[in-house]
């Protein structure tokens, strides 16, 4: 029915996550309807992760991140770095991990800044950010992204 009143258009569906990114039948109703099934994998690696070895369909990691308490902002996020660099390193081995697996055709880094001190509009105050709350880069994140950016296809294509 979808298709018939979205031709051509890509269905990304709902983000699956927290219990629900484990649950097979999910995965396998998602498959049905979704042509690309997302999730939210907040892990500190997605080396292990599995999707139905019968569905054959692209994922797409819809949001994760590493935060720090080291700068401006108290709270860490919902995985812990414990600095500036882990988190640039950890950013880097997850890229590596979702651009090595066979099923995930992207990921997207949540969020491009950091949140308020003083809270968003749920009071979540992450240092989670590629820049801070004055727009300022952390270099050790850009350095991560564009390394990472730079062999993503390499990875990729070493699947093959």
């Amino acid at each position: 029915k979808l298709k018939e009143i979205f031709p051509n258009h890509l269905y990304l569906g709902s983000r699956i996550h927290g219990r629900a990114k484990t649950n097979r039948l999910l995965h396998q109703v998602a498959a049905k309807y979704c042509d690309v099934i997302s999730f939210n994998i907040y892990e500190f690696s997605v080396k292990d992760f599995s999707i139905l070895s019968d569905i054959d369909k692209p994922a797409l990691i819809g949001e994760f991140h590493f935060g720090t308490a080291s700068h401006g902002v108290w709270g860490t996020g919902l995985r812990n770095a414990s600095s500036l660099e882990n988190q640039a390193d950890l950013y880097q081995q997850y890229i590596y991990e979702a651009a090595s697996h066979p099923n995930f055709v992207g990921a997207h880094w949540f969020q491009w800044s950091d949140q308020p001190v003083t809270g968003r509009f749920d009071g979540e105050n992450f240092r989670i950010g590629i820049v801070n709350v004055t727009d300022q880069p952390y270099p050790s994140m850009v350095d991560a992204i564009k390394t990472s950016s730079a062999e993503l296809y390499k990875t990729r294509l070493n699947l093959q």
